[in-house]
Order: structure tokens, then sequence, then C-alpha cells
């Protein structure tokens, strides 16, 4: 159980006080004054933890006045490592070198963080496949126009029905849209962020994704701006009526500067 104003603080104190033989265990996630259970990575908690981490534990070097934090550390970036969440990949590559090496790392920080990577034997993987390292690594390859769309799959109507006319133009919209994002048009704004309004990550996790993101239609009268629900990796693309010109929509499709809202 965690609170969502402190994230962090609370995520690693649960993973501490959670036996080993538990960690093997699928991960359910429970907010505070929360009723729902998130079975798995829970939508955006492996990446939004993960990116604290690396902004507390990893970003201005390790920290040895809370060695004691790396190991459980490890533990949660093994957890969601195994459970299709984020992959951390701000180690770099000395990091990696000391835990995955052959002798005991120097740094009590590593050395407690490969103590905690191996409770669920990834060093053991990593040791035996070397190739398992790459995927610790940045990727060297991008989101592109045509990768998000293949990943956003649309829920069209029947074809040849008004309905399945007003979602094809909206869809239009909706691509113009992506490739003016992609190709820069839109300061501040990338496709990992379009990605991240979806589905809580930043790109495809390596084993693809538990629950396939979509695009859903929905048919509006006023407001234009789609909204997202990262639990099931869903995005609700707004239509106009029948009764309406069509056009509106893409006047406010390709005039929003940024993808508006997330629910979860």
């Amino acid at each position: 159980m965690v609170n969502r104003e402190k994230l962090l603080e609370t995520a690693l104190d649960e993973i501490a006080q959670t036996k080993d033989k538990d960690l093997r265990k699928t991960l359910e996630v429970q907010f505070y004054h929360e009723q729902k259970t998130l079975v798995g990575p829970g939508g955006s908690f492996f990446r939004i933890v993960l990116a604290e981490i690396q902004r507390k534990y990893f970003q201005n070097g390790l920290r040895d006045y809370m060695a004691t934090d790396y190991r459980t550390i490890g533990k949660i970036m093994a957890l969601s490592i195994l459970q299709n969440g984020s992959i951390p990949t701000f180690l770099g590559e000395e990091i990696l070198n000391d835990i995955f090496g052959k002798d005991d790392p120097e740094s009590i920080c590593t050395k407690n963080l490969r103590i905690g990577l191996d409770c669920l034997g990834l060093v053991r993987i990593g040791t035996v496949l070397p190739a398992f390292l790459h995927l610790l690594r940045p990727s060297s390859v991008p989101l592109t126009l045509k990768s998000v769309l293949l990943i956003l799959k649309p829920s069209f109507s029947e074809k040849g029905s008004n309905t399945r006319i007003q979602e094809d133009r909206a869809y239009s919209a909706f691509v113009r849209y992506v490739r003016s994002v992609g190709s820069g048009r839109r300061p501040g704004l990338t496709l990992s962020n379009l990605m991240e309004f979806v589905t809580g990550a930043s790109e495809e996790p390596v084993l693809g994704f538990t629950l396939q993101p979509s695009i859903e239609f929905v048919e509006v009268g006023i407001s234009f701006l789609p909204t997202a629900n990262t639990c099931s990796n869903s995005m609700m693309l707004p239509r106009p009526s029948s009764e309406i010109d069509g056009s509106s929509i893409l006047f406010t499709m390709i005039t929003v500067p940024r993808i508006p809202s997330i629910r979860k």
C-alpha cells in the first residue's frame, strides 16, 4: 500500500518490509484511501518510481550516506524488469560493470544494489547471458510516427456507417497531430510524451504491453480534447456527431498545443 503523494518513500518502505520469497509473486499496488487494487505494474507506477529513484539516488552520483536504500532500489528495479514495467536505463557503464563483474564492487551503494537485483536472480542472469545488459542501456531506436500508430490500435465502427465516416475524420486529424509532434513542430512535446499520456510508459516495454493500447472514439458536441486512461492503456478520441461539420474537429485537433488530461 503506497501513498500517491509520497510514492517513492512509501514504495521503498513497502518493498523493504516484503520478504524476498514474496517478491516473486505478481505485484499488487494499492493506494492509500483508494479501494481499487492494481495487479501488475499498475499503469505508471514503476515509471514514476524509477524516475524518482534516478533523480534522488543517481543523477548527481551515488549517495553513500543512503547506501542501505540501494538494496531496496535493486529489488524495485528487478520487479520492474520482471513484471514488464519500465527498464532502468540510467545506471551507466561503470555501475553496470561493477554490478555484473566478477569481483565485488568497491562502492557500498553498488554492492547493495547488486544484492537487491540478485534477490530475483538478475545478476546471475546477466552473468550467464551478457546480452541481457543491453536491456539496461539507453535505447538507440527512437519512437517514430509509424511505430506510435502501430502501437495505438483504433477501434473503428462498421465501414460505410455515418459513425465510421466521422471516426475516419477524427483519426486523420489525430495522425496529422502525431506527425506534427514527431517532426518537432510542437515545442516541448515528443512522441514519448504522447505514449506516456496513453499508457504511462515513454516507450514500448521489451515484452510488449500487457494490455494492447487502443483508441476509442466518443461522440461529443462541444469539446474535442482527448482523454486517456493509463490503467487500461486507452485513449478516448472525440468525434463530432453527424449533425456537426467534421471540419471543426480538424481545426481543434491541430491547434491543441498539448495533449490535455489523463485519467487513472
